[in-house]
């Protein structure tokens, strides 16, 4: 794994890759090809990656970043419309390029582990008897992957 300092940098060079295709959020919905529509969600798909990986940094603070929190839940929205736009499609005889796509969106969903919830666990397992510790703790654990 590298620096936070180089995801943070690669994220900033994703971002402005992603204002040179959609400088605004508006800008999305003009958009009009499916090739335009295409580089967007591969575009904003990388960011989504690198999001991922900076959030997992305790430095991570997204104000340090050239794209502020809400800017970025607002692509994401875009993001998520043209993804229900494409899953919702109604036109069979079309052919899309973005029928094809893999929009990742286990990039989106994030579960948060707290501290309190590892000691619950831990709490869990202490209860359990003999056996059934090793069950109840592989159990748990499964349940947050």
């Amino acid at each position: 794994m590298e620096p936070y300092e180089i995801y943070k940098e690669k994220f900033d060079e994703a971002v402005q890759e992603l204002y040179k295709i959609t400088p605004t959020i508006d800008s999305v919905d003009n958009l009009y090809t499916e090739e335009e529509q295409l580089a967007f969600v591969q575009q904003f798909r990388q960011i989504l990656r690198l999001h991922n990986i900076l959030s997992g940094f305790a430095d991570f603070d997204m104000s340090d970043t050239s794209l502020d929190a809400q800017t970025f839940e607002d692509y994401k929205s875009k993001y998520l419309d043209i993804y229900d736009k494409i899953r919702t499609h109604t036109e069979k005889d079309k052919i899309s390029i973005l029928d094809d796509v893999d929009f990742e969106l286990e990039l989106i969903q994030r579960d948060e582990i707290t501290i309190s919830y590892i000691i619950s666990l831990l709490e869990q397992r202490s209860k359990t008897k003999g056996k059934d510790k090793k069950a109840q703790l592989f159990t748990s654990i499964m349940g947050i992957v």
